[in-house]
C-alpha cells in the first residue's frame, strides 16, 4: 500500500463545470461546532458552497438519487495525505457514519472517515479496503477494515508491533466496487466498527488517543454520502 501518511500540503481549487459533476474549489471559513444530530449533512451542498476544506485532493458533486454526496480525487504524482475537513463538525464519544465507495483495484482504493482531529496530522481514521472485501487470500482478507491513530499509529507501524489487533475482515456480500455502509460507534476509549448492513461490529478496537472531541473528515478517495454524525453514543 502506498503510505498516505506523508506531510499536508493544501491544494488550491479551481471551480469547474464537467459534464454532471461539478469540481468545486474548498475553503474553510471560523465559525462555531455544530451539533448535527442524527439529520444527513448534505456534502454536495456544502461542496457547491465552498464550505469544505481540502487538503491533497480535489472534490467533485455527486447527486446519484439517494447517494447524494462527493467525490475525491486522487491526484497525479501527488503522495501526501487526501482528506477533506468539515471543520465546524465535531464530535467526541457518538456515532459517525456516511456511505462509502471504493474500488476493487489492488493496493488503489483506501476511502474512510477521521474523526476526533486535534490539528490536520493528529487524528483518528477508520478505513477500507475494498480490493480486500472478497479477496480469496486469508492474510488479505483478513485486511478488510482498518483503524488508525495519527501521527503515531499508522496502519505499517500497527501491522509490525500489533498484528491483526487493528484490522478485520468484513462480509463478502459488500460489493468492493459499490456503496457500502460504514458506522464507526465512539464510547469512551472503545470504537466499534460496522461494514454493511450487519448487525454485529466487524471490528472493536481500544482507541489509541485520548484527545477528546474533534473534527470530521473525509478521508482517501473515493465517494462519499448520507454522513451523519451524532454525539450520542447509542445503536
Amino acid at each position: 500500500m502506498p503510505s498516505p501518511y506523508l506531510a499536508f500540503r493544501r491544494v488550491n481549487l479551481a471551480a469547474a463545470t464537467c459534464c454532471a459533476a461539478v469540481v468545486v474549489a474548498c475553503t474553510s471559513t471560523a465559525r462555531p461546532s455544530v451539533d448535527m444530530g442524527r439529520s444527513v449533512i448534505d456534502l454536495a451542498a456544502r461542496a457547491r458552497a465552498n464550505d469544505l476544506r481540502a487538503v491533497g485532493t480535489t472534490v467533485t458533486v455527486l447527486d446519484e438519487g439517494r447517494f447524494r454526496g462527493v467525490r475525491l480525487a486522487d491526484l497525479e504524482g501527488y503522495r501526501g495525505q487526501r482528506i477533506v475537513w468539515l471543520d465546524d463538525i465535531t464530535i467526541g464519544d457518538g456515532v459517525v457514519e456516511l456511505d462509502i465507495r471504493g474500488k476493487d483495484v489492488f493496493q488503489r482504493s483506501f476511502p474512510g472517515v477521521a474523526f476526533r482531529a486535534a490539528t490536520d496530522s493528529a487524528f483518528e481514521v477508520v478505513y477500507l479496503r475494498p480490493f480486500n472485501f472478497r479477496a480469496t487470500d486469508t492474510l488479505r482478507h483478513q485486511h478488510a477494515v482498518q483503524y488508525i491513530s495519527l501521527p503515531d499509529y499508522d496502519f505499517d507501524r500497527l501491522r509490525k508491533e500489533r498484528p491483526e489487533e487493528f484490522e478485520n475482515p468484513v462480509d463478502a456480500a459488500n460489493d468492493p466496487n459499490d456503496w457500502v455502509h460504514l458506522r464507526v460507534v465512539l464510547a469512551g476509549p472503545r470504537v466499534s466498527i460496522f461494514v454493511g448492513a450487519g448487525a454485529e461490529p466487524d471490528l472493536v478496537v481500544d482507541a489509541l488517543s485520548r484527545r477528546g472531541a474533534g473534527r470530521v473528515g473525509l478521508f482517501n478517495p473515493g465517494d462519499f454520502a448520507n454522513l451523519r454524525v451524532s454525539s450520542t453514543a447509542s445503536r
